[in-house]
């Protein structure tokens, strides 16, 4: 897997230079599977709050190509869906959580794990993800 961006933290992606914090800054807003193109897109919008970085953009695209595995967990009506963690794992082993670790950058076979505030997780195995800015 390749990426244009580094994961800081668990929580921030380091994008041309510049941090952006995925978990206090942006919600959630849902994804997008084609299945003909074998892409998947997950995007996050800026959230309201006083504390929200008037810096940030407005909205962030996760472009995810050559999807290979896809994985939604425990999908509940909660609205609160803020992203608590962004990781790589490895992609030949079952979720563990008490295992995921810190990693700026996937190795060649991982899949990166979405975990968010309401329980919910996406995993994705992938050939390259994009960090699109707007």
């Amino acid at each position: 897997m390749t990426t244009n961006f580094k994961i800081i933290d668990n929580y921030a992606l380091k994008f041309n230079d510049r941090l952006i914090d995925v978990h206090n800054n942006f919600d959630f807003v849902g994804f997008d599977y084609r299945v003909a193109e074998n892409q998947l897109k997950l995007f996050c919008r800026k959230s309201f709050g006083v504390w929200v970085n008037k810096e940030e953009p407005e909205q962030i695209i996760l472009v995810h190509n050559n999807v290979n595995n896809l994985v939604v967990e425990n999908q509940s009506g909660n609205r609160e869906d803020s992203l608590t963690e962004i990781t790589f794992y490895q992609n030949d082993e079952p979720r563990k959580p008490e295992e995921l670790t810190l990693r700026e950058k996937p190795n060649e076979n991982d899949d990166i794990f979405y975990i968010f505030e309401s329980g919910k997780v996406i995993r994705i195995g992938c050939g390259e993800i994009f960090l699109e800015v707007y």
